[in-house]
């Protein structure tokens, strides 16, 4: 995949100074001819060159023919002279030849008649449109009389007798093409090719490409090269799993995850290496900010930026100039990871777009004026291919699309969607439990506030808050906040089976989310919102109301998991608080900060954090984050005298 041949490693342009150390030719070589030069004295041969004609020997004798037959329908008198005056005018002009008019678009330098094993040199040929003036010509060459009725009778007859030979002309260009020279001089080992500090003029310019291609031509697969270059690969890909393993251990769990990282990986050192070998497309087009995109829409900012400076530093050992590649793609990479971390809209795809290209173009401006000196000398073509790479970068968006429907993964681009709250599945839980649907409101709004502040996927917390109660659209009047008459139908069941009800909504909503395609990711929150915590309230009431009866723990408990990340966490306690908050009577700051707290503590003490890598300075940060959000909701209203106020 990678070329494994000792690498010509200088990277040079005209009018640029030579930056290296003086460059002592190893051998003798010639100078090649640059390809503009080359192609142009070719093309000058070719136009110059000789188109080779076959003599049809039959058609003076039948054209004669038909003009003696043509003539002898005039005057007898005249019809003598006429038939000697057609007879010599023929002979004449089939003796130079005819040519067909296609021949007169044709470039050439001379032509000759194949006669034979003879070449004959045709100089006087004609076309058939110009056989009248022709004939007139060769009339007065001879100092015919009479003329005129002559040629009037014979050159509407006239037909070629000359046809180009294709295989003949072709087999004299080729030969006129193996004939160029392909070289133009000669550089003898131990001469200095060019000096540090020098200008690159166009001919040292073609004396250093002379050396490149020579040196990469003669160079043989490297066994040396190629097993440093498999220690390079393997040493990035392990530092990668590392970082996984240590900091990221859902996706080092996951085959599918680690899959997609490494497709990307390969996909951009096949790109990159495609375009090293075929030089079809200038370096700068080469679209390498596809692998940050797609790694931080499906995963988090860190890991995309690790893995894709670790594909950099194994591209840049291949890279013409590593230091100027490397530094400029890192940037840019950079430019690209953040410019999209909180893309809501389509706008921000386009936001983001331009300013990859800002970052591109600054840094290959500033290291374009650290080479030349000057701002005059900077190759601003390189600043076009630049504009088509980012404009490439856009292809990372239905490459996201696809990876979504291979690999059964989520995106933050499928979870902008889901968050819509025209999204049919919201839209059913808004109609059928209003209540709910402002509960799952607020609980997004807490909940993605929360995960700004200690970070984490606030979007992802956001879309898994608005769909963690969908279960309870299918008994809505069952729970409080969508109860608006007063009557509790919880009032005519036993304790058990109103505990029942309520833990049913999480295994209801699993299965709607299902039903509904929801990805996992979303799914997650639902089973865990409520971990495996009591119903406390019906819990409570049956050990009051029978003291003396032996409880089913099961039946007051929710089936789990717990939450196991610190999204799933920051819901469990956002949607807690928040459900609490409604039933207080006073919402001061005090009785807040009082619910809040034993909220928490009370989920602390049931031990529903134990799986998450949440600590408890985040806990201290989200308590007080809560409380302030809640104050907010609750804040209290100045009274004020007078209608329609």
């Amino acid at each position: 995949m990678m070329p494994h041949q000792v690498r010509y490693k200088f990277d040079y342009s005209i009018s640029k100074p030579w930056t290296e150390k003086d460059l002592i030719a190893p051998f003798d070589f010639a100078i090649l001819k640059n390809k503009d030069s080359l192609q142009a004295e070719k093309r000058l041969l070719l136009d110059n060159s000789v188109l080779f004609f076959d003599r049809d020997t039959s058609v003076p004798g039948v054209v004669l023919e038909r003009a003696l037959a043509k003539a002898s329908a005039n005057d007898k008198s005249v019809e003598q002279e006429l038939n000697a005056n057609i007879t010599q005018l023929n002979y004449e002009l089939y003796k130079r030849g005819v040519a067909d008019e296609m021949v007169r678009s044709m470039k050439y330098g001379q032509a000759k008649i194949i006669d034979g094993d003879e070449l004959i040199p045709a100089t006087e040929f004609c076309f058939e449109n110009d056989a009248i003036e022709a004939l007139k010509h060769i009339a007065s060459g001879l100092k015919m009389e009479n003329a005129d009725m002559a040629i009037s009778t014979l050159a509407p007859l006239v037909v070629n007798n000359l046809t180009v030979d294709k295989v003949m002309t072709e087999r004299y260009k080729n030969q006129l093409i193996e004939s160029v020279s392909e070289t133009r001089g000669v550089v003898r080992k131990g001469d200095v090719v060019v000096s540090r500090g020098e200008i690159v003029t166009p001919d040292k310019f073609q004396k250093l490409e002379s050396l490149k291609q020579i040196s990469e031509e003669f160079a043989k697969p490297n066994r040396h090269v190629l097993f440093g270059q498999i220690i390079l690969v393997i040493l990035c890909l392990l530092f990668i799993m590392i970082f996984l393993a240590q900091l990221r251990k859902d996706i080092f769990h996951s085959n599918r995850r680690i899959l997609i990282i490494m497709l990307m990986v390969i996909f951009e050192v096949l790109i990159y290496t495609w375009s090293l070998k075929t030089e079809v497309v200038s370096m700068y087009m080469v679209p390498l900010c596809i692998m940050p995109i797609v790694i931080r829409t499906f995963f988090d900012t860190r890991l995309a930026l690790f893995s894709y400076v670790m594909t950099i530093l194994i591209l840049g050992s291949i890279a013409s100039n590593g230091f100027d590649f490397v530094f400029t793609q890192i940037s840019a990479g950079v430019v690209t990871i953040f410019s999209i971390k909180n893309m809501r809209r389509r706008s921000h795809v386009f936001w983001a777009v331009l300013l990859v290209y800002v970052a591109y173009f600054i840094c290959y401006f500033s290291l374009e004026i650290v080479h030349t000196g000057n701002m005059v000398k900077v190759n601003w073509e390189n600043a076009f291919w630049l504009l088509a790479n980012v404009l490439l970068t856009l292809f990372a968006y239905p490459l996201i699309y696809f990876l979504e429907r291979i690999f059964k993964v989520t995106s933050d681009i499928s979870l902008i969607e889901l968050a819509d709250s025209n999204n049919p599945l919201l839209h059913e839980l808004s109609m059928k439990a209003p209540g709910t649907f402002q509960h799952s409101l607020q609980v997004a709004n807490i909940a993605e506030a929360a995960m700004y502040k200690i970070g984490g996927n606030a979007l992802l917390v956001r879309v898994g808050a608005l769909y963690h109660d969908i279960g309870k659209m299918d008994m809505p009047l069952y729970f409080i906040e969508n109860q608006v008459s007063g009557v509790n139908p919880h009032d005519d069941l036993s304790f058990e089976e109103s505990a029942g009800i309520i833990i049913s909504h999480v295994i209801k909503g699993v299965e709607k989310a299902r039903r509904n395609s929801l990805p996992d990711l979303v799914i997650d929150f639902i089973r865990t919102h409520h971990g495996t915590t009591r119903v406390q309230y019906f819990y409570e009431s049956f050990l009051k109301n029978y003291p003396d009866k032996i409880i089913d723990e099961n039946a007051f408990h929710y089936p789990g998991p717990k939450p196991f990340n610190r999204e799933t966490a920051v819901l469990m306690m956002a949607d807690s608080v928040e459900a609490a908050s409604r039933s207080m009577k006073k919402h001061d700051a005090e009785s807040i900060y009082k619910l809040v707290n034993d909220v928490i503590d009370n989920q602390i003490a049931q031990n529903q954090f134990s799986n998450c890598d949440i600590t408890f300075r985040d806990i201290t940060e989200l308590k007080r984050l809560f409380c302030k959000m809640l104050g907010s909701i609750y804040h209290v209203r100045v009274e004020y005298s007078g209608a329609g106020i």
